[in-house]
């Protein structure tokens, strides 16, 4: 028999993974365990599976994900109910930024195989938080850009520009229409190199500015909690940061910008988000760098092991925004879930971004 290299499968995985080998198994697909790097047995049989997943779910959540696993039947609603907005035809951002004015930063990623919201708190480590930094790697067509503009759209529906700016780029369409929010300073188009330049002058020009707020105001470091701090939390969200770091000079001076922000950024409130296919491209240790991490489905298990430090996300099924994260208060587990899904089209036929943009600028403009 002929062994395909994506058929191993280490003895951690197949504790982690039982029920989605054994949906693999069901359907004719063969599997051999190994054990740093050797082949230790031969098949997996389907009675060892069984019996592996019910001792798993015996003791603790389930861990297995197959695709649609989480979904609902109406997954438009789903989010909105998880983002705290109860009617979109109605729903008055005013009143939302108002009523979290005092609250931790936090917003729902998507929904764990069991139905419960996996949540993202932003709130400093030290304070018990997820802390700041970010990053998101997938293959093309597992959700990286959607994962993106849902976080982005659920931090400006539920906090105020007082409290959250963004900085967006994107080289595909990622953060179209996101001008329209008034926490967005501004939106770049990575693939033209000249923007790119222009990119690392407003990051500079953005950190200076906090250095001399933090000179003027004699503190050390911004207080994110402080809901009085002179400057709100900058996110720089950045969409397939890898083609644009191997973009010549200005890549150079981007990759030079971006380590300076992952080492001063907590002080200075600014927080990086980046999503990328691969790990390699970013500065040296940058990937730990990033106090969370997010696998969607990976192009293989290098890649996985480099964001989650396991082979898991190379199991992941693709175009679902199937995703194992890492976060300082979920580990050492490995959270798995489902990200909502702000391209869902509602039961009016528009696509949620577009009416939830709409609903926050409008409400926005009108208090001007």
């Amino acid at each position: 028999m002929k062994i395909d290299e994506k058929d191993l499968v280490t003895a951690t995985e197949l504790a982690r993974n039982a029920a989605y080998l054994l949906a693999n198994v069901g359907n004719g697909r063969r599997f051999v365990i190994v054990n740093r790097n050797s082949p230790t047995a031969a098949l997996i049989s389907m009675d060892d599976l069984r019996l592996l997943e019910s001792l798993t779910e015996n003791d603790h959540a389930p861990t297995g994900f197959e695709p649609g696993s989480t979904s609902t039947a109406d997954p438009v609603q789903a989010y909105l109910d998880a983002v705290g907005v109860a009617d979109l035809a109605t729903f008055n951002a005013l009143e939302a930024w108002a009523s979290s004015a005092e609250s931790a930063l936090q917003i729902p990623l998507g929904l764990a195989p069991n139905g419960i919201p996996v949540t993202l708190d932003f709130t400093p480590v030290h304070d018990g938080g997820d802390g700041g930094h970010g990053l998101i790697q997938g293959a093309t067509g597992s959700g990286k850009s959607t994962a993106l503009a849902t976080m982005v759209l659920s931090l400006c529906a539920r906090y105020s520009p007082d409290r959250v700016n963004f900085v967006l780029v994107s080289r595909c369409h990622t953060f179209r229409g996101f001008e329209a929010l008034p926490h967005v300073q501004r939106v770049f188009d990575g693939r033209d190199a000249a923007v790119v330049s222009d990119l690392v002058g407003h990051l500079n020009a953005s950190v200076e500015e906090r250095v001399k707020l933090i000179a003027d105001s004699e503190l050390q470091a911004f207080d994110l909690e402080s809901s009085s701090s002179s400057a709100p939390l900058l996110f720089v969200v950045i969409d397939d940061v890898e083609p644009m770091l191997n973009g010549g000079l200005p890549g150079v001076k981007l990759y030079e910008c971006l380590d300076n922000i992952s080492r001063e950024g907590r002080a200075l409130q600014i927080n990086l988000l980046l999503a990328t296919q691969r790990t390699s491209c970013l500065p040296t240790g940058f990937p730990r760098m990033m106090s969370y991490r997010v696998a969607l489905a990976t192009l293989d298990a290098v890649d996985s092991r480099a964001v989650i430090g396991t082979d898991e996300a190379k199991f992941l099924p693709k175009g679902n925004g199937a995703a194992i994260i890492t976060k300082p208060t979920a580990r050492p587990s490995l959270p798995r879930f489902e990200f909502f899904n702000v391209q869902a089209v509602g039961a009016d036929g528009i696509p949620i971004r577009q009416a939830l943009i709409a609903r926050i600028a409008e409400t926005a403009t009108n208090d001007k």
